[in-house]
């Protein structure tokens, strides 16, 4: 009461929102039955009344205009209604009030992040996050633009939304890179690489969960702390590997990760020891479709055993024709049909690409988006291996957040040959529109010369392999505004 005769006699837009925090307060106690519900609404027509004042300032009457919509998508949300005209002229109000210094946006912000906890699939929605957090970029830093970016993106990852969770992600990953936000930039980079692989985007997932994975690395490296989200990540890693049938780069990663967990005494977990019996079973998988007259698998028994892999090593050993070195307990579980039971498995189906044990001469990598292949053929080594993957995560990247009624992809394959060069780096179309050659001199492939050549392959590839709604440029621009999509592809290219 003495709040309310001090607010009617000195209006100000800090006691009238020290009143509505009050109301809201009581709001809640209403709900649960710890106030009097009539009381409460004699309170609201109060405020409301109190809104025709004439003595109000312009900022205290667009606060409580604020206020009064943000009330209204609430009963939208609680009523069941779609609550996306409201959400517009909230999204006005707030815009407008970014003339007005007086009204604190951390306060809006939690109400924002309280509200996207009910609000998914909504457009509206999501451009008044997007508002709300150019504002505060404006008013204070980047950095707290990007975090408001952020809680809404983990917002839409517990609620498996995966597609405007990358939209959100695309502001975070390069306004973290700054000391002193390690923590969310590692956990932006997870998220992006959780969302993309849901996304069934392999290459551009593995990069970012790389970039998440190196900065805890170096954390365990020079502190001895062992992060469990390094573990986590480290796993999904070697599950990337396994999909995409990348036998040297599983056990690579798979090291690393035995690495770290021996130190965190992480391997002697149930979950660590189950999931790492079924990633060897499906490598079992991958060998029974492979062509053992390849000399380089005779080796492999060999290299399972000593990684502790027993299903993958004993199957080998059984498929080349050495039975009597098999596990007697395997032999009696398996009987004489492993290979065709192998074969029936459900993991083929999740399977991306076939075995691949890193021979010499060329390679191929490949990936799907938009029902169009995109394949890098490179003569096999470590560098070009990087530039390929580099490449395929960045189209990927690129073209991950475009629906399908906003692209249309002409061409059913495009081929990007990579050519070693002692020249500068450059990229030029091929003998076709569908194929594009990738000449690379290692030593002066920086991240800015690689971003010059994809530039040059974007240009190309919009103009002649695809069909968009609207101007290309402009989509393009429009989508850099609203998700950053240039900076979640130049951020992969940190060679």
């Amino acid at each position: 009461m003495k709040l309310k005769e001090y607010t009617d006699k000195h209006p100000s837009i800090h006691t009238i929102e020290n009143l509505t925090n009050i109301l809201t307060n009581l709001e809640n106690a209403a709900g649960v039955g710890l106030f009097d519900p009539e009381r409460f609404l004699s309170e609201v027509e109060y405020i409301e009344s109190f809104r025709q004042r004439k003595d109000l300032s312009p900022t205290s009457q667009l606060f409580l205009d604020i206020y009064f919509s943000e009330h209204r998508i609430i009963q939208h949300i609680r009523q069941e209604n779609d609550p996306s005209e409201e959400i517009i002229m909230l999204t006005d109000l707030i815009e407008e009030s970014a003339n007005h210094p007086e009204i604190g946006f951390n306060a809006q912000s939690q109400i924002v992040d309280i509200l996207g906890r009910m609000i998914t699939n909504n457009s509206a929605f999501e451009n008044l996050v997007d508002k709300l957090a150019d504002i505060t970029a404006t008013r204070e830093s980047e950095v707290q633009g990007a975090m408001i970016h952020y809680r809404r993106a983990q917002s839409l990852m517990e609620k498996k939304s995966y597609l405007p969770a990358i939209k959100h992600l695309g502001h975070c990953v390069r306004s973290f890179v700054k000391d002193g936000y390690e923590s969310e930039y590692v956990k932006s980079c997870g998220f992006m690489g959780v969302a993309l692989y849901y996304q069934e985007l392999p290459y551009s997932a593995e990069a970012y969960y790389i970039k998440a994975a190196s900065v805890l690395v170096r954390e365990f490296y020079s502190k001895g702390t062992i992060n469990h989200l390094l573990i986590t990540i480290l796993s999904k890693l070697c599950e990337i590997e396994l999909m995409l049938g990348r036998l040297v780069m599983y056990l690579n990663w798979r090291e690393l990760l035995y690495v770290i967990a021996h130190n965190g005494e992480e391997y002697m977990t149930k979950e660590f020891i189950e999931r790492d019996l079924l990633e060897d079973g499906g490598w079992a998988c991958h060998l029974a479709t492979a062509d053992i007259s390849n000399p380089q698998i005779a080796i492999l028994p060999a290299i399972f055993s000593r990684c502790d892999m027993p299903l993958s090593a004993n199957y080998l050993k059984f498929a080349l024709g050495y039975p009597e070195e098999v596990d007697d307990q395997l032999k009696e579980t398996v009987g004489d049909n492993w290979h065709d039971n192998l074969l029936k498995q459900p993991i083929h189906e999740q399977f991306i690409c076939n075995l691949n044990i890193a021979d010499e001469g060329s390679e191929n990598l490949s990936t799907i988006v938009h029902n169009c292949k995109f394949t890098v053929h490179y003569k096999n080594s470590v560098q070009n291996q990087l530039v390929a993957e580099t490449f395929l995560a960045s189209v990927e990247t690129l073209l991950a957040t475009f629906e399908d009624i906003d692209l249309v992809i002409l061409t059913p394959k495009i081929k990007v040959i990579v050519e070693e060069t002692e020249d500068a780096p450059s990229m030029r179309q091929g003998s076709s529109n569908a194929e594009y050659i990738f000449q690379v001199n290692h030593a002066l492939l920086s991240d800015k010369e690689y971003w010059e050549c994809f530039s040059y392959f974007m240009a190309y590839f919009f103009v002649q392999d695809t069909v968009f709604q609207e101007d290309v440029e402009e989509l393009i621009k429009d989508r850099h505004e609203k998700e950053k999509i240039m900076d979640r592809v130049s951020s992969l290219m940190l060679l």
